[in-house]
């Protein structure tokens, strides 16, 4: 499993698909390139760190061949649902 550092850093791909939200890929998108405010609409498949400029991009064609490995938006999403959970657990 990759992490929200992998994303950021350039190591993973992003795939928006059918089991995730566009609020959950905002909330995705938000952690791993936070300094990025440009509007993120959801309608493309694949999200990943821009190799020229460091800021996120969408690609449009999922036959598009990019030779980094892949990861749904709700497996990095529930990365972040755990790590808020981890930081303010009741005793």
């Amino acid at each position: 499993m990759y992490t929200i550092e992998d994303l950021a850093n350039g190591r993973c791909i992003c795939v928006n698909d059918n089991t995730n939200t566009l609020e959950q890929l905002k909330a995705v998108i938000k952690v791993a390139f936070p300094f990025d405010m440009c509007n993120l609409s959801g309608k493309c498949d694949y999200y990943l760190k821009h190799k020229k400029d460091g800021y996120w991009v969408g690609v449009i064609e999922k036959n598009l061949i990019i030779d980094l490995p892949k990861q749904r938006t709700i497996d990095f999403y529930n990365q972040i649902s755990q790590q808020k959970t981890d930081l303010f657990q009741i005793y």
